[in-house]
């Protein structure tokens, strides 16, 4: 169960990763990207839900120890 949390923030930095990079390769040209912002808002909820993912999965790990 682990894994598919360490998935989902895997996911999500890569998300995050090409949305940045998208935006810095449009700013270098002057060009604006509709919608980033909230692009960059969903990349950001998914990092989260990953890391409470893992950080839920440790504690039931260190419950069953």
């Amino acid at each position: 169960q682990i894994n598919k949390a360490i998935g989902i923030f895997v996911f999500g930095i890569i998300v995050n990763e090409i949305l940045l990079m998208a935006q810095g390769i449009a700013a270098l040209k002057y060009w604006g990207i509709p919608m980033i912002d909230l692009g960059l808002l969903f990349a950001a909820l998914i990092l989260f839900i990953g890391v409470s993912y893992i950080n839920l999965c440790l504690r039931k790990i260190e419950i069953k120890e």
